[in-house]
């Protein structure tokens, strides 16, 4: 077993089952569990920064104005469409933009103002688009980390771990998609929440608190 310390940041999984996943479990119990079933997510650090992953979605060009107006009773693509502008972290499947980023930036400066059908979100948001096959392959190691995190255990506020960071990146892939494709775009606070910095010339390092 190993100590997972500063070269190491927890990966847990999360969806609608979890109850410490708040976000999910407020939209389930408010709008119907059925409607968020397929949304999944990758917790890391522990700030627990969180990354969402989302189901395909057709039409995604419905998706991107900063106003958006929707009925959340209605259907599962309108949490989708909540989660959009709400989360900081998202990846989507949609293979004629896999490899893209996409940042979701309201143009109205203003703060959170709600009405019955409009919502206007201030808050940045980045979608990371992949394959299906990447979707698929990611959704099933999801899982994988999810029984790894049943072997783990506390002792002396410290974890104890079967695995870690580096050993899940040799043998999957969804480690590495988040390390070089997610983790560039964290701000200081979610760079912190996995012991690692900036230097001077913009390079992610590991923090020596």
């Amino acid at each position: 077993m190993n100590i997972k310390r500063k070269f190491n940041y927890s990966m847990y999984y999360f969806d609608s089952t979890y109850e410490d996943s708040v976000i999910l479990s407020n939209y389930g119990k408010d709008f119907g569990h059925e409607k968020i079933k397929d949304i999944f997510g990758i917790s890391l650090g522990w700030g627990g920064v969180k990354i969402f992953f989302l189901p395909k979605i057709e039409n995604m060009q419905n998706f991107w104005p900063s106003i958006a107006n929707y009925d959340l009773n209605t259907k599962a693509k309108d949490i989708y469409k909540a989660i959009l502008y709400g989360e900081s972290y998202i990846v989507i499947p949609y293979n004629e933009l896999a490899g893209q980023v996409k940042i979701l930036e309201p143009s109205i400066n203003n703060s959170l103002i709600q009405s019955k059908k409009e919502i206007i979100f201030k808050s940045k948001s980045l979608v990371f688009f992949i394959s299906d096959q990447e979707y698929e392959i990611y959704k099933q190691e999801a899982k994988e980390i999810q029984e790894l995190n049943t072997l783990e255990e506390e002792k002396d506020y410290l974890i104890i771990s079967h695995t870690q960071t580096e050993d899940l990146e040799k043998r999957m892939e969804i480690p590495v998609f988040i390390k070089e494709k997610i983790i560039l775009y964290f701000d200081k606070h979610d760079l912190h929440s996995i012991e690692r910095l900036k230097d001077e010339n913009d390079n992610i390092i590991f923090a020596r608190y």
